[in-house]
């Protein structure tokens, strides 16, 4: 930058660069002093490097991308978008299927455990008749007794696990051998009319015997089946006949 040697004023001047100057010896505007300090400019290396380098950057992305129509990928982009939603309800699609077969499989696992219980009760109740038992009293244990895997029912022993076995033919017992099987054990004698006790109950043609109040024979299937409760309770006793 070339400065004149001598101004008028000041203010023909940068402000920067008015310390160069000096009042004339003859009072008559300003001069150059004959040495002098202007600040040094500004650092903008840095500044010119970081704008090199976006635009060097710029120019790279023009390129790469001149080819690209933008309305196409504004199109593309809605697309990916829209697959993304698509994806979501494809997920949840999958979790609603797989928590309609959980919900399938146990429905029919109930279905399932209920076609049991009633196959072992019709079962029950059929040997039962058969033998003139009483119903009420036997099922409870004849359910304990009894498990049915795809369609087949066994017959368990009293641990309620192990099959229970004919002791002749060691052949799996049927739900007619476990009520014969309860009928010939004295502790179930109650549960079985008289006449048909098979000595576990009274002789037959036997005299009915007159009990006290809260007790009740045995051989009274009348008694025992009018008094369930009552039994369970406690409140009647349940005794065997006097010989």
């Amino acid at each position: 930058m070339k400065f004149k040697l001598k101004i008028a004023k000041l203010e023909d001047v940068a402000e920067q660069y008015r310390s160069g100057y000096q009042a004339a010896p003859d009072g008559n505007g300003f001069v150059l002093k004959e040495e002098f300090e202007f600040p040094d400019p500004p650092d903008v290396t840095g500044i010119t490097a970081s704008r090199d380098t976006i635009l060097s950057e710029k120019k790279a992305l023009e390129e790469k991308f001149k080819d690209l129509d933008p309305a196409a990928a504004r199109a593309a982009i809605a697309e990916v978008q829209k697959l993304k939603g698509t994806a979501q309800t494809e997920a949840d699609r999958l979790k609603k299927i797989e928590d309609d077969l959980q919900a399938e499989r146990t429905s029919r696992e109930a279905a399932e455990t209920r076609a049991n219980a009633q196959l072992v009760r019709a079962e029950g109740a059929a040997a039962i008749a058969k033998h003139k038992g009483n119903s009420v009293l036997l099922m409870p244990f004849v359910e304990r007794r009894s498990t049915v895997k795809d369609g087949v029912l066994t017959i368990l022993q009293e641990d309620g696990k192990t099959p229970m076995l004919d002791v002749k033919t060691q052949k799996p017992v049927t739900m007619d051998g476990l009520i014969e099987h309860f009928k010939s054990q004295q502790d179930y004698a109650g549960a079985f009319e008289a006449s048909e006790a098979g000595g576990s109950g009274a002789p037959a043609g036997g005299s009915a015997q007159k009990l006290a109040p809260g007790l009740v024979s045995v051989t009274d299937s009348a008694a025992m089946g009018s008094n369930l409760e009552k039994i369970a309770s406690g409140e009647v006793t349940v005794v065997a006949p006097s010989t």
